[in-house]
């Protein structure tokens, strides 16, 4: 799969080149490897098509439009989310005879859901939502007080905020 991903951006710089550079690999680039092929393995074709869509997430140099550059890095994010569910979800113990279908086409409203998991008695149907990080780091950061941890003095300030003095 990391063949396939240095073959499908060509030699260009890409999100990914450092981490799977052919001989040198980082610890990170494998993780990624092995929930692809995780992937793969459970669902024939999935990996593939992770890979093609890391491939046709665009990369532009912040220097040169950071814009579009923030713009990709949340798409490749968002990947990297749908990723890590699909496999979670794959590997998970279910009943046997289940069955997995990657983005069906639900007939009544059009949406694609990333996941279908088919038991004999009911259909699950997965979605993959990822916020935008690049959006919290910046209100976070706007933010005078915040609270760095989930408590009760933290949901008891959130259930009731001022919006002159917004907490992060």
């Amino acid at each position: 799969l990391a063949d396939r991903y240095r073959a499908g951006v060509g030699g260009r710089t890409h999100w990914l080149t450092y981490h799977l550079h052919k001989g040198r690999i980082t610890e990170f680039g494998e993780a990624l490897i092995q929930a692809l092929a995780s992937c793969e393995y459970r669902l024939p074709g999935l990996g593939e098509r992770l890979v093609n869509d890391l491939i046709d997430t665009g990369y532009t140099p912040t220097a040169q439009d950071p814009a579009a550059w923030r713009a990709g890095f949340q798409q490749l994010l968002q990947k990297f989310a749908e990723i890590l569910v699909l496999r979670v979800l794959l590997e998970a113990p279910w009943p046997a005879g289940a069955q997995f279908r990657h983005e069906p086409a639900n007939p009544t409203t059009g949406r694609r859901p990333e996941l279908a998991v088919e038991l004999e008695e009911r259909v699950y149907l997965f979605e993959v939502k990822c916020p935008s990080l690049v959006d919290h780091q910046a209100a976070r950061g706007a933010n005078a007080r915040q609270i760095p941890a989930r408590s009760a003095l933290g949901d008891a300030l959130r259930a009731d905020p001022d919006p002159n003095d917004p907490i992060t």
